[in-house]
């Protein structure tokens, strides 16, 4: 809103908004203490949120997995289901590995860039 000099009068409630306002969820979004910056690219197949273009979003890993699979929370709405494979010679940035794994619900072929401090999050050791 402007007024009939050009000053700019903001509501009342601008700097509190009201709970439950998609502001107020976007305002008290916090990034969790186990998140880090992961990418992940689809190689061979298809997966749901994804696709052969890295895509690099906060993720972290689901400490209730069992077994060889590795649940990965890529970014708020994508849960991946890993059997991570070894390291490959590639680099997507630096101070990141690209790691082979195979999605086990959609059965797809993809790559994952992880920062070399949570490589033994994902069971390997260099």
């Amino acid at each position: 809103m402007s007024t009939y000099d050009g000053t700019v009068v903001l509501p009342s409630n601008s700097r509190r908004p009201s709970p439950g306002s998609w502001i107020s969820s976007w305002l008290l979004q916090r990034r969790h203490p186990d998140a880090f910056g992961c990418g992940v690219r689809v190689v061979e197949g298809a997966v749901a949120g994804e696709s052969s273009r890295w895509r690099f979003r906060d993720s972290a890993i689901d400490r209730h997995a069992s077994g060889e699979v590795i649940a990965l929370n890529h970014g708020s709405k994508v849960s991946l289901r890993l059997r991570v494979g070894e390291p490959l010679d590639l680099r997507t940035r630096p101070n990141h590995v690209v790691l082979s794994a195979v999605e086990v619900t959609a059965g797809a072929l993809v790559q994952i860039s992880v920062p070399l401090g949570e490589l033994a999050t994902f069971g390997i050791d260099i």
